[in-house]
């Protein structure tokens, strides 16, 4: 005898199983995870029940992955906006780190032009000096010779 005789494969005769033609059936019904099936006894009221617990907290979880991962693009966004700061940051922190060095390198030839040019000066208030000394003698050998 085959299998369509003997009810093998639940009767349908149409070689799909019976819970798959049950899915087929609930699916022409337009019956989602959401719709309850009518339940026969307390032991299959008891697994209804735990399927819509087991449902929500499927759906739950679904809701706070899809949030984490919202929390993860959002996180990844900032860190790359933290980075490129940071890059340019650093990069204005080298710039002036230079500049200071530049600066100071500036303030030391210029603090050495002064000294050069104090040691000028003091010469040149010493040449000042002794040409005012010679020009005195100079002056007083003069008067001397008219005098005499």
């Amino acid at each position: 005898m085959s299998n369509e005789g003997r009810g093998g494969d639940g009767g349908s005769g149409s070689g799909v199983p019976v819970i798959g033609s049950a899915a087929l059936v609930l699916a022409e019904l337009d019956w989602d995870d959401g719709f309850a099936i009518p339940v026969a006894n307390e032991e299959n009221k008891s697994l209804e029940e735990e399927l819509q617990r087991l449902q929500k907290e499927k759906a739950n979880l679904q809701n706070q992955l899809s949030d984490y991962e919202d929390r993860i693009t959002a996180m990844s966004s900032h860190l790359k906006n933290v980075k490129q700061e940071f890059d340019l940051t650093q990069g204005l922190f080298r710039a002036r780190q230079n500049e200071i060095e530049t600066e100071q390198h500036f303030k030391a030839v210029a603090e050495r032009e002064v000294g050069r040019l104090k040691i000028e000066i003091q010469k040149l208030e010493n040449d000042l000096v002794s040409l005012r000394e010679k020009k005195n003698s100079q002056e007083v050998r003069f008067k001397e010779f008219i005098m005499h």
